[in-house]
């Protein structure tokens, strides 16, 4: 009906004509469309709005009209549009012209849209949540984190991921050995690898079920290495099981890369005496020999003396060379993982760092009330102008903030950054009480005074020192995708560094916040400065704290 009532010209006509197939259109008229500007095509949007607007009133619903209204719902969430309850057929069919209109002109639904921008940023998490999804997938991995702690590192769940993946696959191979074997016609020998994969299967559960994956890793090793000796003595020996005993230096190899040194050194040497003892028993004096009837030769299966020494050097000297190369890579692998997690952990707190290593970033985390210390040194600016940098930067700044760096670990406070010579430190990321970690920031403040008065010392100088505290919320987190720092944001941050600006050297200005907290610590004396106009935060009131001398001589 909406077409018979429109004239054959109209936007909505060409467009549905131009859309519909088998439809006779003049071709001149589709290129003539084809070839519109953006901004008539715009122009057409707007008359389609319009009459899309126009036509809104609530109709009842029938059972014929049901199933039009529905997916004229569904496509009007799909461009995140509203869709009163109760459309008509004629509604339909006008969104159905607004939605060819919007394809005809290049726009996209709403939705469309919106995971466009969420794929346009997510080259925040592309490397870490790729592999972190991946790891994630693995039933390995999983394994690995049912069989350990929650304290786990994320070095150890790889490790253990790759050794009960190779336990897992040693599984198959010990199915695979025994089929052979029946196929061959030992059936007494096919029943070790047998028993060795229902072993190896039942340790694998016991890990995951009771997080013993230390006792998992003795109990393979132990299966590792006894499975090709009892393999060799089942078949008779070293020429007729084909030196499968050489299977059993995989256990001494494992420990290398899965267990401590000296574990892997216990292994070794077990494997040695092992491997020597079986090569050995080999040898004869008084040959046993076998006369094969068909033939009417005798066969020695026994090897002697000279040709059993060339195997044990072979054999154990080319095992020994590879494993101590083995265990020395992953030795040095391992310091090397210390060193850059160590370098880490300086730059990141541990929890971030880890949730990082998970994948999680960006990160932004909110905390209610935290206390925030701002420090600065009184004219370093000036005197870095006048005096020796390598004196004044090179050795005076680098002992004062190593010196506060020991007291803020020593608190278990959270040092953020330094900037220029200011010296920023927040409490309460963690999690603890707010009394506590207030009182630790005061405390920190306190000894940066002595700290301070100790490098003036040594350098012959007399610098002074303006502290600043606040207790307030704020967001914490780590943003970006290059070059890590935590940091902190808020209202909270801005009035800790006023705090400093304002106050006096030698003295820690604190807000009212903070004194309501601290007020009760009797390492300090408290003086209300009253209301002042502080800058960017208006009319405020303060105080200021002083170590007492007993705590501010140390």
């Amino acid at each position: 009906q909406r077409r018979q009532q429109e004239p054959a010209n109209s936007p909505d006509k060409m467009i549905v004509d131009a859309s519909t197939p088998n439809r006779n259109l003049d071709a001149s008229a589709i290129n003539s469309k084809e070839d519109e500007s953006s901004s008539d095509k715009l122009t057409e949007m707007d008359n389609l709005n319009a009459s899309f607007s126009s036509k809104t009133s609530r109709t009842d619903i029938n059972s014929s009209s049901s199933s039009s209204i529905c997916s004229n719902d569904r496509a009007a969430a799909t461009f995140g549009l509203r869709q009163p309850f109760g459309r008509s057929h004629e509604r339909h069919g006008s969104f159905c012209l607004k939605q060819q209109a919007l394809e005809e002109i290049g726009l996209k639904p709403k939705s469309e849209i919106l995971d466009n921008l969420e794929s346009s940023d997510g080259t925040l998490n592309t490397t870490l949540n790729q592999n972190q999804k991946s790891r994630a997938k693995s039933l390995w991995y999983k394994l690995a984190v049912r069989s350990s702690s929650s304290s786990a590192a994320q070095q150890e769940l790889v490790q253990r991921s790759t050794f009960i993946l190779i336990c897992s696959l040693t599984v198959i191979a010990g199915m695979i050995w025994g089929s052979m074997y029946l196929v061959l016609g030992e059936t007494t020998t096919a029943t070790i690898p047998f028993a060795y994969s229902a072993l190896n299967s039942i340790s694998l559960g016991t890990c995951t079920t009771q997080k013993r994956y230390n006792l998992f890793v003795k109990i393979q090793l132990l299966l590792i290495l006894v499975l090709p000796y009892a393999v060799h003595l089942a078949l008779g020996g070293l020429q007729k099981s084909g030196g499968v005993l050489i299977w059993s230096f995989l256990a001494p190899l494992g420990s290398a890369f899965f267990s401590s040194p000296s574990a892997s050194l216990f292994w070794f040497q077990l494997y040695v005496v092992t491997m020597l003892g079986m090569l050995f028993h080999e040898c004869y004096y008084d040959a046993d020999k076998v006369t094969l009837d068909y033939v009417g030769e005798e066969i020695d299966y026994r090897m002697p003396v000279k040709l059993c020494a060339y195997w044990a050097m072979n054999i154990v000297g080319v095992t020994t060379i590879v494993f101590f190369a083995a265990l020395t890579f992953a030795r040095e692998l391992k310091d090397e993982y210390g060193r850059s997690e160590k370098l880490l952990l300086n730059i990141l707190p541990g929890s971030i760092a880890k949730r990082i290593k998970h994948g999680e970033i960006p990160i932004v985390d909110n905390f209610d009330g935290v206390t925030i210390l701002f420090a600065d040194l009184v004219g370093f600016t000036k005197a870095s102008s006048e005096m020796c940098p390598n004196l004044l930067i090179g050795r005076f700044l680098r002992d004062v903030f190593s010196a506060f760096d020991r007291i803020v670990e020593g608190q278990k406070l959270e040092k953020i950054k330094t900037i220029g010579d200011a010296y920023m430190v927040v409490a309460g990321l963690s999690g603890d009480e707010q009394q506590h970690h207030t009182e630790g920031i005061m405390m920190l403040a306190a000894e940066m005074f002595i700290e301070l008065k100790k490098v003036n010392k040594k350098y012959g100088l007399d610098f002074k020192i303006r502290i600043g505290v606040h207790t307030g919320p704020v967001i914490a987190g780590v943003l970006g995708v290059k070059k890590f720092a935590y940091d902190v944001w808020g209202d909270a941050v801005n009035t800790a560094s006023r705090m400093e600006s304002h106050g006096k050297p030698g003295y820690i200005h604190i807000s009212e916040d903070t004194y309501h907290v601290v007020r009760d610590m009797p390492q300090f004396d408290y003086e209300c400065m009253g209301e002042s106009n502080i800058k960017g935060l208006g009319i405020m009131k303060t105080y200021t704290a002083y170590p007492l001398p007993k705590l501010k001589s140390g």
